[in-house]
Protein backbone atom coordinates (compact mmCIF):
# COMPACT_ATOMS: atom_id res chain seq x y z
CA UNK A 1 0.00 0.00 0.00
CA UNK A 2 1.11 3.54 -0.72
CA UNK A 3 0.64 6.77 1.22
CA UNK A 4 0.81 8.87 -1.97
CA UNK A 5 -0.48 8.03 -5.46
CA UNK A 6 0.58 10.26 -8.34
CA UNK A 7 -0.95 9.81 -11.78
CA UNK A 8 -0.65 11.78 -15.03
CA UNK A 9 -2.89 10.32 -17.72
CA UNK A 10 -5.31 11.08 -20.53
CA UNK A 11 -7.08 7.74 -20.08
CA UNK A 12 -10.77 7.44 -20.91
CA UNK A 13 -11.12 4.53 -18.43
CA UNK A 14 -10.68 5.04 -14.66
CA UNK A 15 -7.26 3.91 -13.43
CA UNK A 16 -7.57 4.68 -9.71
CA UNK A 17 -10.14 2.56 -7.85
CA UNK A 18 -11.23 3.66 -4.37
CA UNK A 19 -11.43 0.19 -2.85
CA UNK A 20 -7.71 -0.23 -3.57
CA UNK A 21 -6.81 2.77 -1.40
CA UNK A 22 -6.78 3.08 2.35
CA UNK A 23 -8.24 6.12 4.12
CA UNK A 24 -5.86 9.07 4.21
CA UNK A 25 -4.05 8.24 0.97
CA UNK A 26 -3.01 11.43 -0.85
CA UNK A 27 -3.91 11.53 -4.56
CA UNK A 28 -2.07 13.76 -7.03
CA UNK A 29 -4.02 13.49 -10.31
CA UNK A 30 -3.37 15.50 -13.48
CA UNK A 31 -3.95 15.10 -17.18
CA UNK A 32 -7.68 14.83 -17.84
CA UNK A 33 -8.84 17.90 -19.76
CA UNK A 34 -12.17 16.71 -21.21
CA UNK A 35 -15.24 15.25 -19.47
CA UNK A 36 -14.59 11.88 -21.17
CA UNK A 37 -11.12 11.46 -19.63
CA UNK A 38 -10.96 9.79 -16.20
CA UNK A 39 -8.21 8.99 -13.75
CA UNK A 40 -10.26 8.04 -10.66
CA UNK A 41 -13.66 6.35 -10.45
CA UNK A 42 -16.75 8.38 -9.55
CA UNK A 43 -17.09 6.38 -6.32
CA UNK A 44 -13.63 7.58 -5.27
CA UNK A 45 -14.77 11.20 -5.46
CA UNK A 46 -18.01 10.40 -3.63
CA UNK A 47 -16.10 8.72 -0.80
CA UNK A 48 -13.70 11.69 -0.51
CA UNK A 49 -16.60 14.15 -0.29
CA UNK A 50 -18.08 12.20 2.65
CA UNK A 51 -14.88 12.11 4.71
Amino acid sequence: MADIVSCATTSREPLIVGQHLRPGTHLDLVGAFTPEMRGPTTMLFAAAACS
